[in-house]
């Protein structure tokens, strides 16, 4: 099991870091906070460390160049139904 990083943000109404909230507004994933205050706080830290793990302009390049190669525009790419997400109470 991975140890939590230390994220700098403290208490359970801590609001996500705003640098990190940044970034995935520049991709247009910011939603990937919208079960933020459903989390504890270790589960924040890990979401957290995923997330600064993640190279997100290599991603955004190789879905660019897949869709390109497939002769595909970038709008083929549409987010989950919310029908299709569930929340954190809603998982066993």
């Amino acid at each position: 099991m991975r140890e939590p990083s230390s994220v700098g943000f403290e208490g359970n109404d801590a609001v996500p870091p705003q640098a990190l909230l940044q970034r995935l507004k520049d991709y247009d994933q910011e939603h990937a906070f919208a079960l933020w205050y459903e989390l504890s706080y270790e589960e924040r830290e890990y979401l957290v460390q995923d997330i600064e793990s993640l190279d997100l302009s290599r991603i955004d390049r190789i879905i660019r160049c897949s869709l390109r190669s497939q002769g595909l525009p970038m709008a083929a790419i549409e987010p989950v139904s919310e029908s299709s997400v569930s929340t954190v109470v809603e998982r066993s």
